[in-house]
């Protein structure tokens, strides 16, 4: 090939449109389908009715409780008996606890146990719709009960698990695993979740032995999409599902979910305007088939197979992951075969496998992030999914593949073609072994593609005498490199450029195949065609907006009452520039402050405003008896004006040793968790209507000072102004706008 270049990027560009059209989501079936069909257009009818007021209902609040109702109603007229759990759910983890309402219905089977359950959460974050996270996976649900019951005859009862409080905990999901007697007759458990409003419904994640239930997985799903890579990523993120809570009573089961636009998770937009009725639909397509197959198998066969799996090319794929190290092994194997056919000397195939995978993967790291540090310098903030992405993606693509281009007339007259993709892709081999023993389940996503690469490569040095079919072989290894492709950008849809570390490497494992191909006439103006791509996409995102409507800017702000001083506060709470029409609604101070004595820590964006008076949240003694050394004192904790929820703080020298609330323990942070040294909390949810009685055991007799804290979702007309000057390009996130109203307390 005396000019490979302009070929390989025509290979590359069509192996990547092809991966990502073989997976794009399959259509909607309509509300005309049998009955004995899952319809996405059914559930998402569902969806709307359930959300008819289209707002926020946060575990407690009487929004909450009307969807609750509402679910309650359908399965009335579906003929489904279901049950209530009230209680208290307490995450130990967390350190927190709700009061939470669980709906539990089931499906009887000819058998009584054990269970297939189906899992999803119903309530909201304080300012999201919730449609996304988590109606849809509700609404999937409901739609396979539906149809389930249409086809019957299936031999485990279904058992439908709607939990509360799963935003503020995973307190539900606790309430019920830790103190519901069905939780220990459950057999598999297929848990939804979503995480934005848009994307394929994938595998995120399974516990323990996987093998059984991943083949029923495997061949009943239209369309499976996952990757054991998502469990590896999952384990280092602070994001949580109910899944964790099954995951550690040991039930064996899947965990999906969907992330796309993730600008949209836990803010208004997630709402059912901004869903995408097509991700309803494959949540079903998974869930459905697969829970009448598990419905009829043997779920009590004791297993202990795990399996490692991914999708890719429109294929799902999985093996025993007992398999992946073989699999390592017979590639390098198969690639250092490659490399003495090749015909290169040690010294050129030990240069080319280790110096130049590693400093082109290296130097094309630095650029990606220099360019990116750059952008975060000018804009004054590094936004994870930014109003317009290709910018972004032009840095990391040209960024990458720009060192590689600059060299390229350096290898071409040092390295033969053959040398050069065998290299590479030992290079790739050598860089798989610290991932595949750091985190296995991570290096299985790149097995296939070095066992086929190194099976094209090994065919390929044997075939001299036919070129033309050589040929054809090394530009399959470039194909097979593409798909590494599609997986940088899942990474960008999960993780964002705030994570941008996450993605860069899978386009440099590209680059790293790619250098073989860097020679030829068309060389130097590929080099100046990337250069120019990546100054393209740095002077886009330098002068484009940052957010929109559709992807705005978290931005909350707070009313902070302290009740005792008879002060208040207004905060900005986000990451990056409050935008100015904000700092000149309200007298914000030029410098960071304290605005919360149990926490030393200064934050910006405080501005001191008059006092609305909000009542105070009270603690009342209900009982306090001294045993020996000993201190055991009753509470009752209430919020006045019914906030969503109230914190106790108390300081190191109450020496607290244990709490107890309704009878379930609440463990307690150490005090390096909290943001004060001297302090440490006790987080209570779903406060609304319910006062909270908490048992302390205290190690010290003396008595306590601390501080009563209680948060809502609103804010008073002082805070008007402020809410005014926000731009529509601005919304809250997460706990949202919020007031908070402390006091000191003392028993």
């Amino acid at each position: 090939m005396k000019n490979p270049l302009p070929l390989a990027a025509l290979i590359s560009l069509l192996t990547v449109s092809t991966a990502l059209w073989l997976e794009q989501p399959h259509p909607l079936i309509p509300n005309s389908a049998p009955a004995t069909e899952y319809s996405g257009e059914r559930a998402m009818s569902l969806l709307n009715h359930l959300l008819a007021e289209n707002l926020p209902h946060p575990v407690g609040s009487k929004q909450n409780r009307v969807i609750k109702q509402r679910i309650q109603a359908w399965l009335d007229e579906q003929g489904i008996d279901h049950q209530e759990q009230r209680a208290w759910g307490c995450n130990a983890k967390r350190h927190s606890c709700a009061y939470v309402e669980n709906v539990i219905a089931i499906i009887p089977g000819q058998v009584t146990g054990p269970y297939v359950a189906l899992m999803a959460h119903y309530d909201s974050v304080p300012h999201a719709v919730g449609a996304g996270d988590d109606m849809a996976g509700v609404v999937a649900v409901l739609e396979t009960a539906r149809a389930a019951r249409a086809v019957g005859g299936f031999r485990h009862p279904i058992m439908l698990l709607i939990t509360d409080g799963e935003e503020t905990g995973l307190h539900g999901a606790e309430a019920f695993f830790k103190q519901h007697p069905l939780a220990a007759q459950i057999g598999v458990l297929l848990n939804l979740e979503g995480s934005g409003t848009r994307g394929a419904s994938m595998v995120l994640r399974t516990s323990m032995a996987n093998a059984w239930y991943m083949n029923f997985f495997a061949d009943t799903a239209a369309q499976p999409m996952g990757s054991s890579l998502a469990d590896e990523v999952f384990k280092r993120m602070p994001n949580d599902t109910d899944f964790s809570v099954s995951l550690a009573a040991k039930i064996p089961g899947i965990d999906f979910s969907f992330a796309g636009e993730r600008n949209h998770y836990h803010t208004p937009n997630d709402n059912p305007e901004n869903l995408d009725p097509r991700t309803v639909q494959h949540h079903g397509d998974n869930l459905f088939p697969l829970t009448l197959q598990l419905a009829n198998a043997d779920l009590s066969t004791q297993h202990d197979t795990k399996v490692a799996y991914l999708n890719s090319f429109g294929a799902w794929l999985q093996w025993p992951t007992h398999w992946t190290p073989i699999m390592y092994g017979l590639a390098g194997v198969l690639l250092f075969w490659a490399s003495i056919r090749a015909g290169g000397s040690v010294q050129q195939i030990l240069l080319a496998s280790v110096v130049l995978p590693l400093s082109t993967l290296i130097i094309g790291g630095m650029l990606v992030h220099l360019c990116m540090a750059l952008l975060s310098a000018i804009n004054g903030v590094t936004v994870p999914w930014p109003a317009y992405l290709w910018p972004q993606r032009l840095i990391v693509l040209s960024g990458t593949t720009l060192p590689a281009l600059l060299c390229g007339r350096w290898l071409a007259e040092r390295f033969a073609l053959d040398t050069l993709l065998v290299a590479g892709w030992l290079g790739v081999w050598l860089l798989t072994l610290p991932v595949l023993l750091v985190m296995p389940d991570a290096a299985a996503m790149l097995m296939p593609q070095l066992l086929l690469a190194a099976t094209l490569l090994s065919l390929a040095n044997c075939l001299g005498r036919y070129p033309a079919l050589k040929a054809g072989l090394f530009l399959g290894t470039l194909a097979v490199a593409a798909l590494f492709l599609p997986t940088a950008l899942l990474l960008e849809q999960t993780q964002g450029y705030g994570l941008v570390v996450t993605v860069w490497p899978w386009v440099g494992l590209y680059v790293i195949c790619l250098l073989g191909f860097l020679r030829g006439p068309a060389l130097i103006a590929s080099t100046r065609l990337v250069g120019a791509a990546l100054l393209t996409g740095l002077v886009a995102a330098s002068v484009l907006p940052v957010y929109s409507e559709h992807r705005p800017q978290h931005l909350n702000v707070l009313y902070i009452q302290d009740t005792d001083a008879s002060k208040a506060l207004l905060h900005i709470e986000t990451e990056g520039q409050v935008p100015p029409a904000m700092l000149e609604a309200s007298p914000f101070q030029p410098d960071a402050g304290q605005a919360v004595p149990w926490s030393s820590t200064p934050i910006p964006f405080l501005a001191p405003v008059a006092n609305v008076h909000l009542p105070a949240p009270t603690v009342d003694v209900v009982e306090s008896r001294t045993i020996k050394d000993e201190r055991q004192v009753r509470l009752r904790l209430s919020s006045q004006r019914h906030a969503w929820r109230l914190r106790l703080y108390l300081p190191a020298s109450a020496a607290i040793k244990s709490a107890t609330v309704d009878g379930v323990k609440l463990s307690l942070p150490s005090y390096e968790q909290e943001n004060s040294p001297s302090y440490t909390g006790l987080l209570f949810y779903g406060t609304q209507n319910h006062d909270v009685i908490v048992n302390l055991t205290l190690a010290s007799t003396e008595p306590v000072t601390g501080f009563l804290v209680d948060s809502s979702p609103s804010l008073p007309d002082i805070a008007n102004g402020l809410i005014k000057a926000r731009p529509s390009e601005a919304l809250p996130v997460h706990s949202g706008d919020r007031s908070t109203v402390f006091t000191k307390v003392a028993f």
